[in-house]
């Protein structure tokens, strides 16, 4: 108690006779608080950016026809398979991921863009040109760094 009430004593003292420096010194902590804070809050964006944009491509090769996924059931799908259990997880990818996610994929030659009416709504889908699903599965299944088969694969010879 006589420590608490010691610091106490001393920071009126600072409040009281210099205000001005006591302040600026509170606005400056502040501001770097926020600073950090911002710089974290970017990094988790872009280090779950590269894991959403992943999911969204394996996803969009492992569909066999040509119907192509509905953005925004894409969305919610990756999300609940990362997240099936924290709704807080789930709506940080969909609020600040996804909309980059999304930007890159309309950016994407090699995914098709159309829209199509289910359900009374005109929805959004995303489809792979029939090449892209192809060169995708084969660079999944030669063993790449983020693919999920790992080990010893060999590539395929093929002439030219």
């Amino acid at each position: 108690l006589a420590l608490v009430t010691f610091s106490f004593k001393k920071v009126w003292f600072l409040v009281n006779n210099y205000p001005l420096y006591t302040f600026g010194a509170l606005a400056l902590w502040k501001l770097a608080e926020m600073i950090q804070r911002k710089r974290k809050h970017r990094a988790k964006v872009l280090e779950l950016f590269g894991i959403v944009l992943q999911a969204v491509y394996d996803r969009l090769s492992e569909c066999e026809d040509h119907e192509g996924y509905a953005g925004l059931l894409l969305r919610d799908d990756v999300g609940h398979d990362m997240y099936p259990t924290s709704f807080r997880e789930r709506q940080f990818v969909n609020d600040f991921v996804w909309p980059r996610v999304a930007l890159e994929i309309l950016a994407d030659n090699r995914v098709r863009k159309f829209h199509r009416v289910a359900n009374g709504k005109q929805l959004e889908h995303w489809d792979f040109a029939i090449q892209s699903k192809r060169g995708w599965k084969l660079r999944k299944s030669m063993g790449t760094p983020d693919s999920k088969v790992k080990g010893d694969v060999t590539p395929i010879k093929r002439e030219p």
